[in-house]
């Protein structure tokens, strides 16, 4: 008889691949806590813009001190986005654009204690070490990963049309191939540049260095862009994958 993996241990691999959780822990007899998963989810979602930071470099001696600062960083605004999401599913209907920008403004003003600390290394030219970009990523994330472990379905299902695409180069991409969605990229081509020939990250500006208003409009832009019968939640997932493999392939 052929040998078949169940679906349950199929999902059980690859919670535990992103999470380090199985699904008993998630939604078995004797549960995680849901702060314990939300903090997991928030503390994944770091890893997907981490690359994007520079801390200072320090001496030998101080390498320890800087890791300890390095973990603090990553647990103390994780703590903060699992507050704020615990808030938003918790507490009566809030306006969502208003939440993720405060959320995002949250996540901002304790990275910034780093940079004031010199843990958190500026960009020279702008004097910034973290930008409205990466705090996006970290709280769209986090979300994304919620949405993985189906703990909170019903919940984040009710906020389907308005969770926001997690922005990275792989959507980037994704935006530049579609025919006529010039408008979505205004706003982050490089120099005010038009739209030319195939995709290149030195024709845009960055994500993990937009600031609000880039990231609002692109926002905004895309959502009119797509159809109403898919949400831009839904859609980016569709096109992450679609870029994944564009890229694979080439």
């Amino acid at each position: 008889m052929e040998n078949k993996i169940s679906d349950y241990r199929t999902i059980d691999f690859l919670c535990f691949y992103l999470l380090g959780v199985t699904q008993a822990d998630i939604d078995g007899s004797d549960k995680m806590p849901d702060h314990d998963l939300l903090f997991k989810c928030a503390n994944r979602a770091y890893l997907d813009l981490n690359r994007t930071l520079k801390f200072q470099k320090v001496p030998e001696e101080d390498k320890g001190e800087l890791q300890k600062q390095k973990s603090k960083f990553r647990e103390e605004i994780s703590e903060i986005i699992v507050d704020r999401i615990t808030n938003l599913l918790n507490e009566k209907p809030q306006d969502y654009e208003a939440w993720h920008k405060e959320t995002c403004n949250k996540v901002i003003k304790k990275a910034q204690e780093y940079e004031q600390d010199n843990w958190l290394q500026k960009n020279g030219n702008e004097g910034k070490g973290f930008y409205y970009g990466q705090a996006q990523k970290w709280v769209n994330m986090t979300i994304k990963y919620m949405w993985v472990t189906e703990r909170w379905k019903d919940k984040l299902d009710k906020l389907m049309n308005v969770l926001h695409v997690p922005v990275d180069s792989y959507i980037i991409e994704g935006v530049w191939n579609r025919d006529g969605w010039e408008d979505v990229l205004k706003g982050i081509l490089v120099n005010g540049k038009e739209k030319s020939g195939r995709f290149s990250s030195d024709k845009v500006v960055p994500w993990s260095k937009w600031d609000e208003t880039q990231y609002k409009d692109f926002q905004v832009a895309l959502r009119t862009k797509l159809k109403k019968e898919q949400t831009p939640f839904e859609w980016e997932e569709e096109t992450w994958i679609e870029i994944a493999k564009l890229r694979a392939n080439e």
